[in-house]
């Protein structure tokens, strides 16, 4: 799912290896922090989906390619995200 302000943007919500779905509490996506707006429109599009740990923001890309299932990923995330290879 895209999510984002303005007529051109690709910003991502949720980032994750390729052909997986959110559905199951075992999997673990990460978000920025508690009370960030990635968090909230985590929360808002996938509610109760899987478990989620917050972590600092710039820890979310390599967690991902460390086996997380997940993150949440806004602004910067997207392009770092397109260069190792994740999808949205």
């Amino acid at each position: 799912m895209r999510f984002g302000v303005g007529i051109r943007s690709r910003a991502a919500l949720l980032s994750g290896k390729q052909g997986i779905k959110s559905a199951d509490r075992s999997q673990r996506t990460l978000c920025p922090g508690k009370h960030t707006t990635a968090a909230m429109l985590f929360e808002l599009f996938y509610p109760n989906t899987t478990r989620v740990d917050h972590v600092v923001f710039s820890q979310i890309m390599p967690k991902l390619q460390q086996g997380a299932d997940f993150g949440v990923c806004i602004l910067k995330g997207v392009s770092l995200g397109a260069i190792k290879g994740w999808t949205w």
